[in-house]
């Protein structure tokens, strides 16, 4: 893999030479969300909601279904490699990386060579506050 690549999308890992066809996204999935679709970068992986719950392998389920649909491949195309009962998951997708790679401009942002992607603008914290709810004493 590129360095480049890697400070451009953390979440997406190349394969050995010789396999151009393949490559994995490591996800943080959140199960039971209101609806489906991600939420940018949880540390190196991308955070993917899914509205299945995390019961039977269902939440795995949700996900590769997902994100074959994103992709535009085939649910075969798509393998849960690690992470069965983890919220930190590997998918290995069969696809051209240049397929992925279109898909994660369009999610997060095209990114500039050698830019990292950031997860979102931070929140400021409140003046006077420790930015927790609740009582105030």
């Amino acid at each position: 893999m590129h360095p480049m690549d890697r400070d451009r999308w953390p979440c997406l890992h190349r394969p050995p030479p010789g396999h151009p066809e393949q490559c994995s996204l490591l996800l943080h999935v959140v199960p039971q969300a209101a609806r489906s679709g991600t939420q940018g970068l949880h540390g190196d992986a991308l955070k993917v909601r899914v509205a299945a719950p995390a019961v039977d392998g269902r939440a795995n389920a949700a996900v590769l279904d997902w994100l074959a649909g994103q992709l535009g491949v085939p649910a075969q195309c798509l393998a849960l490699a690690t992470g069965q009962t983890s919220r930190r998951k590997r998918i290995v997708v069969r696809a051209p990386v240049e397929r992925v790679e279109a898909w994660l401009a369009t999610v997060l942002g095209p990114a500039s060579p050698g830019d990292a992607v950031s997860p979102g603008p931070a929140r400021a914290a409140r003046p006077g506050g420790s930015g927790r709810r609740g009582k105030r004493s």
